[in-house]
């Protein structure tokens, strides 16, 4: 067979690192073989797509290549978008000034 598709359970540690999708991927690559993973979970779907890897949600179901956003959505993300706030103060933001309780 041409396809290796490889079952991973929601929630599967394995899978939920970078890394690990990566050497998988390098290995199937290394044996003429494309890889195909299998499993709902988000993270996986996720890092798979970074990782340039297709993803199909049943062993019978079409494989695909999910969308992702960059290598560095699924670890760091809130720290990115902090990066890109901007601090305002309520008058900035055309908020009226509270009344100071005395």
């Amino acid at each position: 067979a041409d396809e290796v598709r490889v079952v991973v359970p929601s929630r599967s540690g394995l899978l939920q690192s970078s890394v690990n999708v990566k050497l998988l991927k390098k290995a199937a690559k290394d044996s003429r073989k494309k890889l195909v993973l299998v499993t709902s979970d988000k993270i996986t779907k996720n890092l798979a797509g970074v990782s340039g890897v297709a993803v199909a949600s049943s062993v019978k179901a079409m494989a695909h290549v999910p969308d992702s956003l960059s290598e560095d959505s699924t670890a760091g993300s809130e720290e990115k978008n902090l990066d890109k706030l901007q601090v305002v103060t309520p008058e900035e933001a055309g908020e009226p000034k509270q009344p100071k309780k005395i």
